[in-house]
């Protein structure tokens, strides 16, 4: 489909180049001060002849470069999607309810960041963590044998950063860790907040 788009587009291109090169050659023709008609406009008639035969070659020349791209992210989520898949499936076994709660008991108190050292918690706006500093959460993170395990099983394989487009593996991907994220830290915040509470004392 996208071939044939391509060549139908450059067809159209070097029918409007013909139409705009015979104009011109035609006023050259037909000009009425041959003095004027030097080697200048014979030097643009030339250059638009020359590149002439070049019009067909400039978009599918892009068209490959795009298919070596998706030909490259295709083998790469042939490595990825397997890992995804399973990450999925080990984060839909937990419950974040339950391991906000271990780790609140374990004096492991912080939220999962979107991305490791980051202050945007998935659920929570940020009246709700005004203490709760990037680096000072990732500390509390890499303090805890839990949480570093949750943020590891949570974040992207490196190889991802080299992919260009992603697919549905990936978004299911994302949206299943944000969906974990976000029940996580509303939990460790009502644990909190319910500790402030003057009930609590």
């Amino acid at each position: 489909m996208k071939s044939e788009f391509s060549g139908s587009f450059a067809a159209m291109v070097k029918k409007y180049f013909l139409s705009f090169l015979a104009v011109i050659l035609f006023e050259a023709g037909c000009s009425t001060e041959p003095a004027k008609r030097d080697d200048a406009g014979l030097a643009t008639v030339s250059a638009l002849v020359v590149a002439l035969p070049l019009i067909p070659f400039v978009l599918p020349y892009s068209a490959i470069e795009q298919a070596k791209d998706r030909k490259k992210d295709e083998a790469l989520y042939r490595q990825l999607d397997p890992v995804y898949q399973k990450r999925i499936e080990m984060i839909n076994a937990r419950s974040p309810k339950a391991d906000a709660d271990e780790a609140y008991k374990e004096n492991a108190i912080a939220f999962l960041p979107t991305i490791p050292n980051g202050d945007i918690y998935c659920g929570l706006d940020k009246s709700e963590y005004d203490a709760k500093e990037g680096q000072q959460n990732q500390q509390r993170i890499n303090s805890s044998r839990l949480l570093t395990y949750l943020q590891t099983l949570l974040s992207d394989d490196p190889l991802q950063a080299q992919v260009r487009i992603w697919n549905q593996q990936y978004h299911d991907f994302l949206q299943t860790r944000w969906n974990y994220e976000k029940a996580f830290n509303l939990e460790m915040n009502r644990l909190i907040q319910d500790a402030k509470s003057p009930d609590a004392k």
